[in-house]
């Protein structure tokens, strides 16, 4: 329970380190949560509050972003467990972010998510750009499996 006498995942913004102008984009945990958060990329908000309910649910942290951009702007110092990404964001695409990470060596796993069946996306696995792909709407027993094989699988 928090100081408002409500229970449930806090919400809220957070200052970046070393960005106190800055604001990070959402951020939420379930109480007594730990560990590295999951980044949740998409521009759709319905996805995004769903997505943030059911991992707070389960005991995950998690930071969503509305584009890439936002992502590059304010996730980029932060260490995250994966990242659940949509193919098809408005400017940088899901696939031009994880190319762009990979280019610049970037060891978060990525899991695709999208509401179509894409074969950039199984090309973006094939590449080594991404450790799943997961087709909306997102299975929770699938998500929770491909959080587990990305986090185990990440060096």
């Amino acid at each position: 329970m928090d100081a408002a006498g409500t229970t449930g995942p806090r919400t809220g913004t957070v200052p970046l380190p070393g960005r106190e102008s800055a604001r990070a984009p959402v951020v939420a945990e379930s109480a007594g949560a730990g560990g590295q958060p999951v980044a949740v990329v998409d521009d759709d908000d319905s996805v995004r509050r769903s997505l943030e309910r059911l991992l707070a649910a389960g005991g995950i942290p998690t930071v969503t972003f509305a584009s890439a951009e936002e992502y590059l702007a304010a996730g980029a110092g932060i260490d995250f467990r994966c990242l659940l990404l949509d193919i098809h964001l408005d400017g940088i695409s899901g696939l031009q972010l994880a190319a762009g990470l990979a280019a610049r060596g970037g060891a978060v796993p990525i899991i695709f998510l999208t509401g179509s069946d894409d074969e950039l996306a199984t090309a973006a696995i094939a590449a080594g750009h991404a450790s799943a792909v997961l087709r909306k709407p997102i299975d929770v027993a699938a998500l929770r499996a491909a959080i587990t094989q990305a986090t185990l699988a990440s060096p």
